[in-house]
């Protein structure tokens, strides 16, 4: 078949983005409105293709059920009251252990070159990173992302930079959307959609000069926390009402109605909408167009260049944001690395879908029997304590028998003549006998294989044996026992590196010379800032700096988010230190000390053996005479004790 005939005849109905390049020629009040018109017309569609994209999780249709389990609420409201309503949240406590385990990381980092000039700024790259993960408590976005993970099967961080400083953003699967994703990563997608609630503050802080107006679409924080949506008019009743609640937040409008209290219409609230796209568009003039923010001059930002005709308006990705209804951004993406600001955690990746599976998903079922095989032993522990009373028909009065209480001490109570036997009067129901394969059930095959599926360790069943297990007996016990935590690890691992080398370029980029002293003092300097650009880090001009960042590798040493795995290192380290192998410096990287604390300590010690020098040099060295350390002894004078 011959392939080239079908391409040649088959027509395409793709339309290319807007772009507001054209406005730089001019004012044209005519371009500008119908350059807005198709922008909104864009967004709809683009939100519309959003949607599409996450209803494909797996997880799209039970994230409500998941919580309402974690939140130990997992019986229906139209439960009668008089059911037992017994609650055991292993899935809570699983959640807890599994996010525990995860906030003691601290993975062990290494930037590596393969330019040998570069080996210094190598090391300062590696150490303004350790020092930010430290500063900022990356390790709590860190969990942030896997606690998000666990309930969605895919999380997010966003790795961003502001006035010198990295900024990580933990985001859930229903606010990062990746559109057209390839199973690989995230890189290969069309676009991704991000979507979140903004104070009115934060536009105006972020964007000054295109943030007039924004209060026009403002929204109540009360009405958004009740969830007051209206259905968009392109899409029918019945899609709109299959949507989870977090997607009616991003398609929907919100309802203004929904305004609260006096207090409530200050503080007013507006969705961020932001769009990285890779956008092909070229430059088809005949002249180099610059490309850079629009609000900024080229003094004020270093991410702005020169488009040749003929190259591709945006190489490093387009960005567009809105701010409610309001176009408040359209530009190049600011991040010289050209990526996605997005790296994807996965805790349990799947071939059929870019989406993961819920840790929970296993869970549910589990949890859902053990709370209904104590609940229903409660019940029948309830009629055992209370039974139940029958009696016939007219052996009493109606009235009279919903008075009459049976197990009150002394009661009283007038039958009827036709009552019959009075032994028989009444029979109390006996409740049913538990079978004896029910508590086996829970006790033999529920709770084991919940902790096993949950990497639970039993640390009461521990408790009874005649040893002492300590902290990393526990971990390695419960590596053993789970081994999907290790390759959560592994996925873990991967997700740092992506992040990593994205956060590497950002320093490049917008970390300066006072900002890298400030963090590391002297060991923050290379010779590239007193060359070339000065108080730069790449050597050269930017045009070159763009692509610095291309020198350097990160990796996270496989094992070192593991607890029992980094006990070992530690070992490792303090050998070697001793033996004089490796420098106190990298014991110090091994052992996961804080780099303030590492330099503070570096410096105590070379004073501490100045004065020990000092006091050396003062009082003389040998064994006798003048100034010695030892005290002189007489000619005649014997060696022996005392002496």
């Amino acid at each position: 078949m011959d392939l080239s005939n079908l391409t040649a005849n088959k027509t395409t109905t793709l339309t290319p983005l807007p772009h507001p390049t054209t406005l730089e020629k001019g004012s044209n009040v005519d371009y500008k409105s119908s350059y807005q018109m198709r922008m909104a017309d864009w967004r709809e569609a683009t939100k519309a293709q959003a949607q599409s994209a996450y209803r494909q999780s797996p997880e799209y249709n039970f994230i409500n059920t998941y919580i309402k389990f974690l939140e130990n609420n997992p019986w229906n409201p139209q439960r009668p009251s008089y059911r037992s309503s017994y609650r055991n949240n292993k899935m809570g406590l699983a959640r807890k252990d599994r996010l525990a385990k995860i906030s003691d990381a601290m993975p062990t980092i290494d930037i590596s070159t393969s330019v040998e000039m570069y080996n210094d700024t190598a090391a300062v790259l590696e150490g303004v990173i350790r020092a930010e993960w430290h500063r900022q408590n990356m390790s709590q976005d860190l969990e942030m992302a896997y606690d998000m993970a666990l309930l969605q099967g895919l999380s997010f961080w966003k790795i961003g930079s502001s006035r010198n400083k990295l900024k990580i953003t933990a985001l859930g699967a229903d606010q990062v959307i990746p559109i057209q994703p390839s199973l690989k990563s995230i890189q290969e997608s069309a676009a991704i959609a991000h979507y979140s609630w903004k104070p009115l503050t934060y536009f105006h802080k972020v964007f000054p000069y295109s943030s007039a107006g924004i209060e026009a679409n403002a929204k109540s924080i009360q009405g958004m926390m009740q969830g007051r949506y209206n259905r968009p008019s392109s899409m029918d009743q019945t899609t709109w009402d299959g949507l989870s609640t977090g997607m009616k937040r991003i398609m929907g409008a919100q309802s203004g109605a929904a305004w609260g209290g006096s207090g409530d219409r200050y503080y007013g609230v507006a969705q961020l909408e932001e769009y990285y796209v890779d956008d092909y568009t070229r430059n088809e003039s005949r002249n180099p167009i610059q490309m850079k923010d629009p609000f900024l001059g080229l003094d004020q930002h270093n991410w702005h260049y020169i488009v040749k005709p003929g190259e591709r308006l945006y190489p490093r990705k387009r960005l567009i944001i809105f701010g409610g209804e309001k176009l408040i951004y359209d530009g190049p993406s600011p991040y010289w690395h050209g990526m996605y600001p997005y790296a994807a955690l996965w805790t349990n990746k799947v071939p059929w879908s870019f989406y993961g599976l819920s840790l929970y998903r296993d869970l549910l079922p589990m949890q859902e029997m053990l709370n209904q095989i104590p609940a229903g032993i409660a019940d029948i522990i309830a009629k055992a304590l209370n039974p139940q009373l029958l009696t016939k028909q007219n052996t009493i009065g109606a009235q009279q028998f919903q008075a009459f209480a049976a197990d009150r001490p002394g009661a009283r109570l007038i039958l009827n003549n036709n009552a019959g036997d009075i032994d028989k009067a009444f029979v109390y129901q006996k409740p049913p006998d538990i079978p004896s394969y029910v508590p086996q059930m829970l006790q033999g095959v529920l709770n084991p294989e919940f902790d096993r599926l949950a990497g639970n360790v039993d640390v009461n069943a521990l408790a009874d044996k005649n040893q002492m297990s300590g902290s990393d007996t526990l971990d390695s016990m419960r590596d053993n026992l789970q081994t999907s935590i290790r390759r959560e690890e592994k996925f873990i691992e991967t997700f740092l590196v992506d992040a990593g080398q994205q956060a590497l370029s950002n320093v490049i980029q917008f970390y300066d010379t006072p900002t890298r002293m400030k963090i590391l003092g002297a060991d923050g300097l290379t010779d590239h800032d007193f060359l070339y650009d000065p108080a730069r880090i790449y050597p050269g001009v930017k045009e070159y700096g763009e692509k610095f960042s291309q020198q350097f590798a990160m990796t996270v040493k496989p094992g070192s988010l593991n607890a029992s795995q980094k006990d070992a290192v530690k070992i490792e380290a303090v050998g070697l230190v001793a033996r004089q192998v490796i420098s106190r410096k990298e014991y110090f990287r091994r052992t996961g000390v804080d780099p303030d604390h590492a330099k503070r300590i570096m410096d105590e010690l070379v004073e501490e053996q100045q004065i020990i020098n000092a006091l050396t040099q003062g009082q003389g060295v040998g064994s006798g005479g003048a100034g010695g350390t030892r005290t002189p002894r007489d000619a005649g004078a014997r060696e022996g004790v005392g002496v």
